[in-house]
Protein backbone atom coordinates (compact mmCIF):
# COMPACT_ATOMS: atom_id res chain seq x y z
CA UNK A 1 0.00 0.00 0.00
CA UNK A 2 1.24 3.24 -1.18
CA UNK A 3 0.50 6.51 1.69
CA UNK A 4 -0.22 9.44 -0.04
CA UNK A 5 1.17 12.31 1.65
CA UNK A 6 0.95 16.14 0.95
CA UNK A 7 3.77 17.80 -0.90
CA UNK A 8 5.51 19.22 2.19
CA UNK A 9 5.07 15.61 4.43
CA UNK A 10 6.50 13.94 1.68
CA UNK A 11 9.58 15.64 1.66
CA UNK A 12 10.14 15.97 5.03
CA UNK A 13 10.03 12.41 5.75
CA UNK A 14 12.55 11.88 2.54
CA UNK A 15 14.47 14.68 4.50
CA UNK A 16 14.79 13.10 8.05
CA UNK A 17 15.76 9.52 6.02
CA UNK A 18 18.78 11.28 4.46
CA UNK A 19 19.55 12.98 8.10
CA UNK A 20 19.02 9.40 9.90
CA UNK A 21 21.39 7.71 7.01
CA UNK A 22 18.36 5.51 6.17
CA UNK A 23 18.37 3.97 2.13
CA UNK A 24 15.70 5.29 -0.01
CA UNK A 25 14.88 6.54 -3.21
CA UNK A 26 12.59 8.63 -4.80
CA UNK A 27 11.12 9.00 -8.42
CA UNK A 28 9.08 10.65 -11.23
CA UNK A 29 8.38 9.09 -14.17
CA UNK A 30 8.55 10.60 -17.53
CA UNK A 31 5.44 13.20 -18.17
CA UNK A 32 4.11 12.54 -14.74
CA UNK A 33 3.07 14.22 -11.45
CA UNK A 34 2.96 11.81 -9.03
CA UNK A 35 6.42 11.44 -7.75
CA UNK A 36 7.09 7.93 -4.99
CA UNK A 37 9.15 7.00 -2.74
CA UNK A 38 10.50 3.97 -1.37
CA UNK A 39 11.75 3.89 2.47
CA UNK A 40 14.59 1.31 3.50
CA UNK A 41 13.12 -0.23 7.19
CA UNK A 42 16.60 -1.32 7.42
CA UNK A 43 20.46 0.08 6.60
CA UNK A 44 21.00 -3.42 5.25
CA UNK A 45 22.66 -3.19 1.49
CA UNK A 46 20.42 -5.89 -0.62
CA UNK A 47 22.25 -7.33 -3.71
CA UNK A 48 19.82 -8.23 -6.70
CA UNK A 49 20.29 -11.89 -6.77
CA UNK A 50 17.46 -12.36 -9.60
CA UNK A 51 14.85 -9.96 -11.57
CA UNK A 52 12.08 -11.37 -9.77
CA UNK A 53 13.14 -9.84 -6.49
CA UNK A 54 10.83 -6.58 -6.36
CA UNK A 55 11.70 -3.13 -5.75
CA UNK A 56 13.53 -0.38 -7.10
CA UNK A 57 16.83 -1.61 -8.70
CA UNK A 58 20.17 0.30 -8.89
CA UNK A 59 22.04 -1.33 -11.77
CA UNK A 60 25.27 -0.17 -13.21
CA UNK A 61 26.19 0.03 -16.89
CA UNK A 62 29.06 -2.30 -15.93
CA UNK A 63 27.44 -5.82 -15.62
CA UNK A 64 30.95 -6.26 -13.62
CA UNK A 65 29.64 -4.67 -11.01
CA UNK A 66 27.56 -5.39 -8.38
CA UNK A 67 23.44 -4.49 -8.66
CA UNK A 68 21.84 -3.55 -5.51
CA UNK A 69 17.54 -3.50 -4.67
CA UNK A 70 15.31 -1.33 -1.81
CA UNK A 71 13.55 -4.09 -2.03
CA UNK A 72 9.12 -3.42 -1.69
CA UNK A 73 8.58 -5.77 1.20
CA UNK A 74 11.03 -4.14 3.70
CA UNK A 75 9.77 -0.66 2.21
CA UNK A 76 7.30 2.52 3.48
CA UNK A 77 6.14 3.21 -0.27
CA UNK A 78 4.96 7.00 0.21
CA UNK A 79 3.88 9.10 -2.93
CA UNK A 80 3.23 13.13 -3.46
CA UNK A 81 1.92 15.08 -6.44
CA UNK A 82 4.41 17.96 -7.79
CA UNK A 83 1.02 19.16 -10.13
CA UNK A 84 0.70 23.42 -9.48
CA UNK A 85 4.19 23.25 -7.52
CA UNK A 86 6.22 26.77 -8.12
CA UNK A 87 9.82 24.97 -8.17
CA UNK A 88 13.10 27.90 -7.27
CA UNK A 89 15.45 27.01 -9.75
CA UNK A 90 19.36 27.00 -7.87
CA UNK A 91 21.81 28.89 -9.53
CA UNK A 92 24.99 26.51 -8.21
CA UNK A 93 27.96 26.25 -10.26
CA UNK A 94 27.71 22.64 -10.11
CA UNK A 95 24.53 22.10 -12.22
CA UNK A 96 26.31 23.03 -15.31
CA UNK A 97 30.26 23.08 -14.61
CA UNK A 98 31.10 21.08 -18.27
CA UNK A 99 33.92 22.42 -19.54
CA UNK A 100 34.43 23.50 -23.32
CA UNK A 101 36.81 20.47 -23.43
CA UNK A 102 33.99 18.07 -22.22
CA UNK A 103 31.55 19.67 -24.17
CA UNK A 104 34.17 19.59 -27.46
CA UNK A 105 34.40 16.08 -26.46
CA UNK A 106 30.66 14.81 -25.87
CA UNK A 107 30.16 16.02 -29.22
CA UNK A 108 32.52 13.99 -31.08
CA UNK A 109 30.93 11.19 -29.28
CA UNK A 110 27.39 12.35 -30.29
CA UNK A 111 28.92 12.54 -34.33
CA UNK A 112 30.49 9.30 -34.04
CA UNK A 113 27.22 7.59 -32.77
CA UNK A 114 25.48 8.75 -35.71
CA UNK A 115 28.19 7.58 -38.15
CA UNK A 116 28.03 4.49 -36.30
CA UNK A 117 23.93 4.16 -36.19
CA UNK A 118 24.24 5.22 -40.07
CA UNK A 119 26.74 2.49 -41.31
CA UNK A 120 25.28 -0.52 -39.42
CA UNK A 121 22.03 -2.17 -38.39
CA UNK A 122 21.87 -1.50 -34.90
CA UNK A 123 18.74 -1.80 -32.98
CA UNK A 124 19.30 0.51 -30.03
CA UNK A 125 23.12 2.84 -28.97
CA UNK A 126 23.00 3.82 -25.64
CA UNK A 127 25.14 6.84 -24.71
CA UNK A 128 25.61 8.57 -21.69
CA UNK A 129 27.36 10.75 -19.34
CA UNK A 130 28.86 10.21 -15.91
CA UNK A 131 29.51 13.47 -13.86
CA UNK A 132 30.75 13.06 -10.84
CA UNK A 133 30.50 16.19 -8.29
CA UNK A 134 32.36 16.18 -4.83
CA UNK A 135 30.06 19.21 -3.10
CA UNK A 136 30.11 19.60 0.84
CA UNK A 137 26.37 21.54 1.28
CA UNK A 138 24.45 19.83 -0.93
CA UNK A 139 20.07 21.09 -0.72
CA UNK A 140 19.23 17.33 -1.85
CA UNK A 141 15.54 18.02 -1.79
CA UNK A 142 15.74 21.93 -3.71
CA UNK A 143 17.93 19.74 -5.91
CA UNK A 144 16.21 16.83 -6.21
CA UNK A 145 13.05 19.32 -7.12
CA UNK A 146 14.79 21.35 -9.21
CA UNK A 147 15.44 18.38 -11.47
CA UNK A 148 11.42 17.60 -11.74
CA UNK A 149 10.95 20.86 -13.12
CA UNK A 150 13.82 21.25 -15.45
CA UNK A 151 13.57 17.55 -16.74
CA UNK A 152 9.76 17.33 -16.99
CA UNK A 153 10.00 14.35 -19.92
CA UNK A 154 12.63 12.53 -17.96
CA UNK A 155 12.66 9.37 -15.60
CA UNK A 156 14.08 11.69 -12.39
CA UNK A 157 15.38 9.74 -9.46
CA UNK A 158 17.07 9.85 -6.19
CA UNK A 159 18.87 6.72 -4.80
CA UNK A 160 20.30 7.17 -1.25
CA UNK A 161 22.09 4.58 0.54
CA UNK A 162 24.52 4.70 3.24
CA UNK A 163 27.34 2.41 2.07
CA UNK A 164 26.60 3.77 -1.81
CA UNK A 165 25.98 7.16 -1.55
CA UNK A 166 23.71 9.63 -3.19
CA UNK A 167 22.92 9.45 -6.37
CA UNK A 168 20.73 11.28 -8.68
CA UNK A 169 19.78 11.99 -12.32
CA UNK A 170 17.46 12.22 -15.18
CA UNK A 171 17.07 9.90 -18.31
CA UNK A 172 16.80 9.85 -20.63
CA UNK A 173 19.66 12.69 -21.82
CA UNK A 174 18.92 15.27 -24.34
CA UNK A 175 21.03 15.78 -26.70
Amino acid sequence: MIEKLNYTDFFEKISQNLTGDKPFVMYRKPNKVEVFGYIQQSNNLVELTSFNQKGFVFCPFNTSEKSYIIPLENSIKISTTTEERNFEFLNSEFISSTSSLEKKEYKNLIEKTIHFINSTKTEKVVISRKEEVNVTNIDVIRTFNNMLKKYKNAFVYCWFHPKTGLWMGASPERL
